[in-house]
């Protein structure tokens, strides 16, 4: 089930598995989507939203179980910045020897839009992918999509 990050404790909660997990320091606007797995309560997923500038912030996606994307989770993951928080434009950040995440960024509509080569501290490249809004095929409705 979706659960929004809405006590500190939450938040909290979200930032350390998201350090524990891929590396990504706290900042003081993360906001956060658990999928708790209802057999366990305990989280599944944790996506984290920071850097929000201007009509742009990061998205960062945390799989702790491997398993497929539930897609009221990708429904509430992308209405979140998009319908909103008044985000245009969401990016990602992937270190290119990461090729799982690289292949699951781009089958969920993110395009690579730049790298930087050899900027990863395993060697790898960083790859900046973003989506648009408008791009964004998991907060359309059928109506939009005819």
């Amino acid at each position: 089930m979706v659960v929004g990050a809405q006590t500190p404790e939450q938040r909290q909660l979200a930032a350390d598995i998201l350090f524990h997990e891929i590396g990504v320091k706290s900042t003081c606007d993360l906001q956060a989507i658990f999928w708790i797995n209802p057999e366990t309560m305990q989280p599944d997923w944790v996506i984290g939203f920071d850097g929000f500038i201007g009509k742009t912030c990061q998205i960062h996606v945390v799989n702790r179980k491997k398993k497929y994307t539930p897609k009221a989770l990708l429904k509430a993951v992308f209405e979140y910045p998009f319908c909103k928080a008044g985000i245009e434009t969401l990016l990602g950040v992937v270190n290119s020897n990461n090729t799982e995440a690289m292949r699951y960024d781009q089958h969920l509509g993110f395009k690579e839009v730049s790298r930087f080569e050899g900027m990863h501290e395993d060697g790898g490249d960083l790859v900046l992918f973003a989506m648009k809004k408008a791009d964004c095929r998991w907060i359309r409705s059928k109506k939009d999509a005819t």
